[in-house]
């Protein structure tokens, strides 16, 4: 008896040794990733009007994006995005790592989980991403497709500015964008980039998925990121989206082996019928 008794007080003292530490490594770590303060000098505030569910063309959402600059980077991201990272690090500082409740979520969230840093000095764009909003893991990778535009005369007054059209095919979509040249930032949403001018609205084919400038200003601002979670995991472009595949693919199974539990067969369909309506990505692969 006393054996067992002093085998269970050296098990105990080792496993919380370890869940100590281990908590401690998790604190240096998101310290580490809170303490990543950025700085900007300009706001571009962009509107995205988009169709998640290529059968039912009557499912339009909208969303603003912000797109934040300096001389040598930007930060591109949806406006809600932002705002739920902030409270999440709040919360975090507060000392409740799950963030704000679910009400809070559904009235302030967001399926567009893309973060868009690009570093002009080394002509770099960095990609932060999840399989599907509700993860945990952001995973990072460069984005290394080229853009090569194709520019025309034609002009469109957009806002009172003289805009300038160029085509581009990227990401399996053929895209329209009316640049102002007047603006002399070579960036725009998303991952565009490389235009002799700021991009004013920029669309594909089937105006499924659509960004127009709301406003440009002049707007110092200091802020702390890190894409609202812990987990950061480096891929390829190839392999997230590989990953992201087999993701929907077997989300029921997946979300199963999480521990959510469909108490009828109903919710279950429900569920998987939900998920096969964002089929329509701003990036299209086999």
């Amino acid at each position: 008896m006393n054996i067992l008794f002093m085998f269970f007080i050296r098990f105990t003292f080792l496993f919380l040794f370890l869940l100590i530490n281990f908590d401690n490594a998790l604190s240096q770590d998101n310290k580490q990733l809170e303490d990543k303060s950025y700085g900007f000098q300009y706001k571009v505030s962009y509107k995205l009007t988009f169709i998640p569910d290529s059968t039912n063309r009557n499912d339009i959402q909208v969303e603003n994006f912000d797109l934040f600059l300096n001389d040598s980077s930007s930060l591109f991201l949806s406006s809600n995005f932002f705002s739920m990272d902030s409270m999440k690090r709040a919360e975090r500082l507060r000392g409740n790592s799950l963030g704000p409740d679910f009400a809070w979520y559904d009235a302030n969230g967001t399926k567009n989980t893309l973060v868009v840093f690009k570093n002009y000095n080394k002509s770099e764009v960095i990609c932060h991403d999840k399989l599907a909003p509700q993860e945990t893991q952001h995973f990072v990778f460069p984005e290394e497709d080229k853009m090569n535009w194709e520019f025309y005369q034609d002009t469109l007054h957009m806002g009172g500015d003289v805009c300038f059209k160029a085509t581009l095919y990227f990401g399996g979509r053929e895209w329209t964008a009316w640049y102002n040249p007047e603006i002399p930032v070579a960036d725009g949403p998303y991952k565009f980039q490389g235009l002799p001018g700021l991009i004013y609205r920029i669309s594909d084919s089937t105006d499924s998925w659509v960004y127009e400038l709301i406003s440009f200003k002049e707007e110092p601002i200091d802020f702390i990121f890190n894409c609202s979670d812990i987990t950061h995991v480096d891929t390829s472009k190839e392999e997230f989206y590989k990953n992201k595949i087999n993701f929907y693919k077997n989300r029921i199974a997946i979300m199963k082996a999480q521990g959510v539990i469909f108490h009828t067969k109903e919710a279950e369909d429900a569920m998987a019928k939900r998920n096969q309506k964002d089929n329509n990505w701003i990036e299209l692969y086999p």
